[in-house]
């Protein structure tokens, strides 16, 4: 298995986030990363970085609405929840 797709993988467990709601998200096949989480099926390098940035962009979301849980097994939950960290960032203003 290709070492950036291990950290994807990695850090979707971090996440508490499933295969196929990843691949739903950013629109790819389950069956394809499948096939490169087995060393099946290479990722072209554009692809790759587009996964990592997502994945990255998910911790940063997570980290950013702490306290307030994150979801990743529900692709509408982390907009929810952006929408109410930022409802209650105006308020404080």
């Amino acid at each position: 298995m290709d070492v950036q797709i291990s950290s994807i993988e990695q850090k979707l467990k971090t996440l508490g986030c499933s295969a196929e709601s990843f691949c739903a998200f950013v629109e790819i096949p389950t069956a394809r990363w499948s096939r490169a989480l087995r060393g099946l099926f290479v990722f072209p390098g554009p692809e790759l970085v587009r996964l990592s940035d997502v994945v990255r962009t998910m911790v940063e979301i997570r980290d950013a609405a702490a306290p307030v849980p994150v979801d990743f097994g529900d692709a509408m939950q982390p907009f929810q929840s952006l929408h109410h960290l930022k409802s209650r960032t105006m308020r404080n203003c």
